[in-house]
């Protein structure tokens, strides 16, 4: 910039606050003065100029008074109020404030010099101003703004510039908007300057405040923002994603077709299936009547042949009967003979009965001593058995166990009766034994009952237990909005006060089931219930809670009281309320005592352990019987507990109880079971004695047939009995052949009706299967239909489970049916009623087309995959890669190159910033630290490599840290200006680096360096302001230092209170600085700094003020007076 600056050589300040002049100055310009001079006034005059509206006016100027204004600047507020309003010493008036400029002369030529200003009227304090902006190419005087002593109107002023400046020229020297003002001061052809920069850093270095983030200061004061321009970027990616879309809307189409047309195979395949099932049972009911038939048809055949061997057999039979009926009434017996016979007879008759009774003595022995084994192991076993009283209750007579034992049957006979009366009286003693057990048994599951029923209640959050009066005025109130509740429910005992649960719990006794209710209209609800219910009720003793009287209660809490030791669960305001207060009434005088002893300091106390006081008496307070715990989650939670343990003891009790009452009526059962009650005699136990007499009766038949007995009568009794056996042989086959033959017609008339209804049955039959088989779908061969009939009947052997397993199949395939085409049509309509995030339809066609989701055919559907898969996915797939080519492309071009075209003009900036300040500033160096952001690596990576539009195998390469860096990136770009800082920050290349003022010991090249960033804030007041300084005089480059150096900039930096904290070696290296950067500072001071300043100023301004009171105190006058000072007479200034 050497050689190219444009410096400001002239401020006029007419009428701005108590200036009235127009002076000019050179270079570096030092504005000095007392404590009110206007030092503050003249920079905020130079800030108007430059920055219209968007000044920032300087506290100073204010002192501790109100802030300066443009009002109170061009009428003169004195800071003061009179009559209740501001004090100004002019009412209305004209201002005029500008600043000259003048560019580097050639040799031998005028310089170029340009005035921009305001000028400024006000007609009077609460007015609006009149402003007039300005830009004369040439110096102002104050001949041209008030020729006659008195200031131009504005319209004389306006008509003068025309004249003198715009006429003779095509150039604009007046301005109506401040807007057009200010941006034709920042063109290459006047100031140029970053316009939009401007209005930051000016005032900025104007306050002189050191920044707390120098990385923040860096980035957005001495890097330009050169925003990227992502418009063409975010119109392709837009077009990308809905191509996109469009492509995975496609896909998804596709896919849910392609689930369609798959539920449809099943379901086609589930419809034939079917087919061929109720083919089956038609088949096989034809195969059934067929077999009948041939079976009918075999059956009469086999019953007329069998009729016609009956006829010949029964002729036989009737010839051969007549034969042995003719010799049997040939053969004679005599006397011997006949009494022989008889007497053969009568020895057959008691010889098969002595046998039979021979048996039962047998049988009556064998029984008599199982029954004595029985008893015997009966009676052992019961001795074994634990049970009270049964050892003294079992006991029989050995005499009867004897009998059972004894040679003569009689005696055990007799004694069957007795030990069967003596069994019943045991098993009915033995009963009465047992009674005390089972009465405890049901007693057990009776609590065992109410145990689970109380578990229930817990978990569904209920106080365990009877409460029909609760319960009653709930469902009265179930519309409430303030549903009623038990005061043991709202009432909490605190986490770290648990020890004294059982005191709180005894205290509040039955009052924890009284019913809190919300209102007044609530309260009588319930009180009309409790009024109605009846007197005796069972249940547990409960009350109502009046909800005014409630919260009329002394409700105070005494320190160290129960009360302190609760908390209360949330609820419905009323609810809350009168639970609250009725719950510190019952427990806030109630004093928890930690001893006994300390009882006698409370009216009402009460230990751990419930001894309870209420003067002037002690008791032990008792719980009621399963109600230990009670109160809020935590109680109940402990209920559970308790309750759950008292389950499992009285389950294990009662298991051993049922042990016992089961092994005894076991014992008792198998006594039953083996007879040892059953005192019936056995059979024919009653014809024993009967014995001796028949072996004396066939011993006498024995003799007398051997005397009758000789060898012909012998051979004649026996040819007579095989005759008579003969004919009734004969004769019994008669009578069998009858029989038959008589049934013949019968039969063979119900096998000819059986033969005609299955012959009927099987025609029809052969039809419906005919019809059937035409009916079935397509592809279905006569072969498959053979070998699954054939395996079925391989399967099955009759014909019953045969017909019921392809009914049952048969059914279960209809069912296939309708669940497949179901859910094929489920699937149909989740595609036509798909819709988007914004509820719109994704797929409208099908409603267009009018696709119905019932239709049997899926022709329709099927095309449309098809239409898909062949052509329209491949199409909207090039097309989508062509879009993401495109916006890569962009990206690429627009983006990733613009950023890192940046970062390199940042590096750049940075290294010829490092040369600026390689130079002692005081007792140290300075330099701007630039590095890579590693938050910032994987897009690092994207500008380092060069991205290139994406293809498949690129596309493979990339890591997953570069894909998220270029997918955060697009995302960037879709959502530009209305993304979160993360996203923004994305776009600004000055966020890629990290960036920090470093400073080292001047006299150690190689010494550590201390951050700036990380240390600023302990650092003294004078290391602060080199730092600050030098971080404002890269901001100014980067305000001026346009074009790449080859023009005229300005190079004005005004400053406040600048180095006030500096000595003078360390001002004068940060002003060498500012001649190395090429810039004109124009800086205020206070008087006392003069002398540190005055040798590196060009030009000196000393601000002195005069002001005339009135007799009230109030300034009428006031003047700021600027002096420039030769070099001379600053000393004296200062002395």
């Amino acid at each position: 910039m050497s050689g190219q600056r444009i410096s400001l050589t002239r401020i006029i300040a007419v009428n701005w606050y108590g200036f009235r002049q127009i002076f000019d100055v050179t270079n570096h310009t030092l504005i000095s003065g007392a404590f009110g001079s206007g030092k503050s006034a003249l920079l905020d005059l130079i800030q108007y100029v430059m920055l219209g509206e968007e000044w920032r006016p300087n506290r100073a100027a204010a002192g501790v008074a109100r802030g300066r204004t443009l009002v109170s600047y061009c009428l003169c507020d004195t800071n003061y109020t009179r009559d209740g309003e501001p004090h100004y010493i002019r009412r209305d008036g004209v201002t005029f404030v500008g600043l000259e400029f003048t560019w580097p002369a050639d040799r031998n030529k005028e310089p170029r010099r340009e005035t921009w200003g305001v000028r400024i009227q006000y007609s009077s304090p609460t007015s609006r101003a009149e402003q007039t902006y300005f830009c004369i190419p040439a110096r102002l005087e104050w001949a041209a703004i008030a020729p006659s002593g008195k200031l131009l109107s504005d319209e004389e002023f306006k008509s003068y510039v025309r004249r003198e400046f715009e006429s003779a020229s095509s150039r604009k020297c007046l301005f109506p908007r401040q807007r057009d003002y200010l941006a034709e001061m920042a063109t290459p052809h006047h100031l140029w300057f970053d316009e939009k920069q401007f209005p930051k850093t000016f005032p900025k270095a104007i306050a002189f405040e050191a920044e707390k983030n120098v990385e923040d200061f860096i980035r957005k004061f001495i890097l330009e923002e050169n925003p990227l321009e992502v418009t063409d970027v975010k119109a392709a990616v837009s077009a990308y994603r809905e191509t996109q879309a469009r492509l995975e809307c496609q896909e998804a189409e596709a896919k849910q077709l392609a689930v369609v047309q798959s539920k449809h195979d099943a379901y086609a395949q589930a419809k034939r299936e079917a087919a061929i099932l109720q083919h089956l049972g038609h088949a096989l009911e034809q195969d059934r009547l067929s077999e009948l038939v041939a079976s009918h048809e075999n059956g009469l055949a086999d019953l007329r042949a069998r009729h016609k061997s009956d006829n010949e057999a029964f002729d036989k039979a009737v010839v051969e009967a007549q034969r042995l009926t003719d010799a049997l009434g040939g053969f004679h017996l005599d006397s011997d003979e006949s009494e022989l016979k008889q007497k053969l007879t009568e020895q057959q008759d008691k010889r098969s009965e002595r046998d039979g009774l021979l048996q039962a003595q047998q049988s009556v022995r064998t029984r008599l001593k199982d029954l004595r084994h029985r008893w015997t192991q009966w009676l052992k076993r019961g001795a074994t058995l634990q049970l009270d009283g049964l050892a003294a209750t079992l006991t029989v007579e050995d005499k009867l166990l004897d009998a059972l034992a004894a040679p003569d049957e009689a005696a055990g006979l007799q004694a069957i009766p007795n030990l069967a009366e003596r069994f019943n009286d045991l098993f009915r003693g033995v009963e009465k034994l047992l009674e005390p057990h089972t009465k405890e048994i049901k007693s057990i599951s009776d609590r065992l009952k109410q145990l689970v029923a109380d578990l229930e209640h817990i978990e569904e959050g209920q106080t365990p237990g009877s409460f029909p009066l609760f319960q009653a005025i709930k469902a009265r109130l179930a519309s409430s909005p303030t549903p009623p509740e038990q005061l043991c429910r709202l009432v909490e005992v605190k986490a770290d006060a648990e020890d004294w649960r059982n005191a709180i719990e005894l205290v509040l006794a039955r009052n924890r089931f009284a019913i809190v209710v919300g209102s007044g209209e609530d309260y009588r609800t319930a009180l009309d219930v409790l009024r109605k219910r009846p007197p005796a009720e069972r249940g547990v003793d409960e009350s109502l809670v009046h909800p005014r009287e409630a919260g009329e209660l002394s409700a105070d809490v005494r320190k160290h009281s129960l009360a302190e030791k609760i908390e209360f669960a949330r609820a419905a305001d009323p609810i809350h309320r009168a639970a609250m207060n009725f719950t510190n009434h019952l427990l806030g005088r109630v004093m928890a005592a930690e001893r006994v002893e300390d009882l006698d300091s409370s009216d009402r106390g009460i230990t751990r352990d419930g001894i309870y006081k209420q003067a002037p008496i002690r008791r032990r307070l008792r719980q009621m019987p399963g109600f230990e715990f009670t109160l809020g989650t935590e109680g109940l939670k402990r209920l559970r507990e308790s309750l759950t343990r008292e389950q499992q003891g009285k389950m294990a009790e009662r298991k051993n109880l049922e042990a016992i009452v089961a092994s005894i009526s076991d014992w008792l059962d198998s006594g039953k079971k083996g007879g040892l009650s059953d005192s019936r005699l056995p059979d024919r136990s009653g014809e024993l004695p009967r014995l001796p007499t028949l072996e004396t009766e066939l011993a006498a038949l024995k003799l007398r047939i051997d005397f009758l007995s000789t060898k012909e009568r012998t051979d004649r009794l026996q040819k007579l009995k095989e005759l008579q056996e003969d004919l009734a042989k004969a004769n019994r086959e008669i009578g069998g052949l009858e029989k038959s033959r008589g049934q013949f017609a019968q039969k063979e008339k119900e096998l000819l009706d059986a033969l005609d209804e299955a012959t009927r049955k099987l025609t029809t039959a052969k039809v419906l299967t005919t019809q059937n088989r035409v009916v079935m779908p397509q592809g279905i061969l006569d072969t498959e239909i053979q070998e699954r009939l054939v395996k079925l009947k391989a399967e099955f052997k009759t014909w019953s489970d045969r017909k019921d397993a392809a009914a049952e199949r048969n059914s279960n395939a209809s069912v296939e049916v309708e669940r497949t085409r179901n859910i094929r049509n489920i699937e149909r309509r989740a595609l036509l009623d798909a819709v988007d995030g914004n509820g719109r339809p994704k797929h409208p066609q099908y409603r267009h087309d009018h696709f119905d989701p019932e239709e049997e055919s899926n022709d329709r559907w099927k095309a449309r995959l098809d239409l898909l898969e062949d052509v329209q996915l491949a199409e909207s797939r090039k097309h989508a890669a062509e879009r993401r080519k495109d916006w890569e492309r962009r990206l690429k071009d627009q983006v990733l190159n613009r950023l890192n075209e940046n970062l390199q003009a940042s590096e750049r900036t940075v290294r010829q910033l490092r040369t600026y300040l390689d130079v002692q500033v005081g007792k140290h160096k300075y330099r701007i630290s630039q590095e890579r952001d590693p938050a910032f690596a994987a897009h690092w990576s994207l500008v380092d490599s060069g991205f290139e539009p994406t293809d498949g195998l690129l596309a493979a390469d990339r890591t997953p840290e570069v894909q998220q860096a270029l997918d955060e990136l697009m995302a960037a770009v879709e959502a530009n200006g209305a993304a979160d800082a993360r996203a923004l920050s994305l776009l600004d290349y000055r966020n890629y680096h990290r960036y920090d003022i470093k400073m080292r010991p001047a006299d150690h090249a190689s010494g550590p360096e201390i951050s700036f960033g990380r240390s600023g804030v302990s650092m003294s007041g004078g290391e602060n302001q080199a730092p600050f300084f030098i971080s404002m005089l890269a901001a100014a480059r980067r305000l001026y230092d346009l074009g790449g150096g080859r023009s005229q900039h300005l190079g004005l930096v005004v400053m406040d209170e600048a180095f006030s904290k500096l000595s003078g070696d360390g001002v004068e290296d940060c002003l060498e600085l500012a001649r190395n950067f090429n810039l004109q500072l124009l800086m205020a001071f206070p008087i006392d700094r003069l002398g540190v300043m005055t040798p590196y100023a060009d030009t000196v301004v000393e601000l002195r003020k005069e002001e005339v009171r009135d007799a009230a105190g109030f300034i009428t006058q006031l003047d700021n007076i600027p002096i420039i000072l030769p070099p001379g007479e600053v000393e004296e200034s200062i002395s």
